[in-house]
């Protein structure tokens, strides 16, 4: 009995470490080459780009001169992080958050699941 639960337990790593290489949770996909798309973490809808409301292209003019000398600097935009956006779930918050896939009560509403459609020729995935 113990040997069989210790396979079953190696076997389910093994499958979790293969579905890391696949799956990523974050606001954008991983850089890595790779072709990858999105649906909510939560309740599995589809996601959609929003253009950051706050900054252009992800970021913003931040004055570090002083009261005589302006010195200006682009940063990245705290809002959208720098990347002049973000993924939305397109569920409405009410059923997103009484919807949740099997197993992810525990995500927040608003995180985005990125699962790979292609690997990269250049990597090895």
């Amino acid at each position: 009995m113990g040997r069989d639960m210790a396979t079953k337990r190696r076997l389910t790593q093994q499958h979790m470490d293969a579905l890391a290489k696949e799956r990523h949770i974050g606001p954008m996909p991983p850089r890595d080459g790779n072709e990858w798309d999105c649906q909510c973490a939560r309740c599995g809808s589809s996601a959609e780009w929003y253009d950051c409301e706050e900054c252009d292209d992800g970021f913003v003019e931040e004055d570090w001169g002083d009261d005589v000398v302006p010195e200006m600097h682009d940063v990245p935009c705290e809002f959208c992080g720098g990347y002049g956006g973000y993924y939305r779930c397109l569920s409405s918050p009410e059923w997103c958050q009484a919807n949740p896939l099997t197993c992810r009560e525990w995500v927040k509403r608003g995180q985005i699941e990125w699962s790979l459609i292609r690997a990269s020729e250049d990597n090895d995935g």
